[in-house]
């Protein structure tokens, strides 16, 4: 890539609100998903003043990619052994969802939403245990040997982080499912009975990319906590500072719950996947907690009071739990 591209890049991300420093990571990012056989960097953040729905995708996308190279730098003995098995969670998941960013761009391009739909329902599967692996590091590696135990099952980790007040959008899960599963509601609500095999519909394309766009999102923030919480004195963490402040900036803009386009494309569902909570109360959707999960992974991984714990069914060991 040449070095004028290179610096037209750093120029649309700075005027989109980026540091030169976060700029420069995320091109770093994209450089080598196009290199890896992914995404062509040319074809996104390319107009400053146009800055679309694929490229808020792609800064997340990049962000979440561009961890490869700070976990290489990062001396191992400066890790707490928990984050060392976090760390290997999230590198054994990062070559699928990089697979999934790809895939989900080009079936856009083709206007394949059903099954843009399908991966973002895998995307979201990986991602809540990804969250739960946060929290208990040690779930990876007996997940690894015991991957059908009854714990493991996606609707018992969406249940288990739902008590720790951990949105995990269960209502984008259902649409999702409806649309796998060839349910009537599910595909007329992308379009799948309009005149033409592919047909363009953009409030559907939009829709996704931003659905997968809060998908990575959350598993890469909770990677960015983990590593601030689980690094210990002396560990360079200044790139993950800096991941941290641009997360901060993301949720002001790109991540934004409150945006308009973002409150009809993920935050609020359709009214058959409204949750009841009460009498005449019902919880019409949201987006993942970013707080919340920061704040429960600090707790979880506290070195002074007491730490958080999974329910029984998830402590490894235990008589109630399951044996290592």
């Amino acid at each position: 890539m040449s070095k004028s591209l290179l610096e037209e890049k750093l120029i649309v991300l700075i005027g989109y609100g980026l540091s030169e420093s976060q700029a420069v990571k995320l091109i770093a990012g994209g450089i080598y998903f196009q290199k890896s056989g992914g995404v062509d960097l040319t074809t996104y953040w390319n107009d400053p003043s146009n800055f679309n729905i694929r490229d808020e995708f792609f800064l997340i996308a990049n962000s979440h990619l561009t961890f490869i190279k700070l976990i290489e730098e990062l001396d191992v003995i400066y890790l707490r052994d928990w984050l060392g098995e976090f760390q290997v969670a999230y590198l054994f998941h990062i070559k699928l969802n990089a697979q999934t960013i790809k895939s989900i761009d080009v079936l856009l391009s083709q206007n394949c939403y059903a099954d843009a739909f399908t991966l973002c329902r895998t995307l979201q599967s990986r991602t809540n245990f990804l969250l739960l692996c946060s929290l208990a590091p040690e779930l990876f590696n007996h997940w690894l040997r015991n991957p059908n135990d009854q714990q493991y099952r996606e609707g018992q980790v969406r249940k288990e982080l739902a008590t720790l007040s951990i949105n995990t959008m269960d209502h984008i899960y259902k649409l999702a499912s409806e649309i796998i599963h060839g349910h009537f509601l599910g595909h007329s609500g992308i379009g799948y009975f309009e005149k033409g095999w592919f047909k363009e519909i953009p409030p559907v394309r939009h829709q996704v990319y931003t659905i997968a766009k809060f998908l990575l999102a959350a598993s890469t923030y909770a990677f960015i906590q983990a590593m601030l919480i689980g690094s210990k004195a002396g560990a360079n963490i200044r790139d993950t500072d800096d991941m941290d402040q641009l997360y901060e900036h993301f949720f002001k803009t790109i991540l934004d719950p409150s945006r308009l386009d973002h409150v009809f494309s993920v935050v609020l569902g359709e009214d058959r996947h409204w949750k009841k909570i009460g009498k005449n109360e019902f919880n019409p959707g949201g987006t993942y907690s970013f707080a919340q999960l920061k704040n429960q992974i600090q707790i979880f991984h506290r070195t002074d009071g007491n730490q958080n714990r999974l329910s029984k069914r998830y402590h490894l060991g235990s008589s109630d739990g399951y044996q290592k």
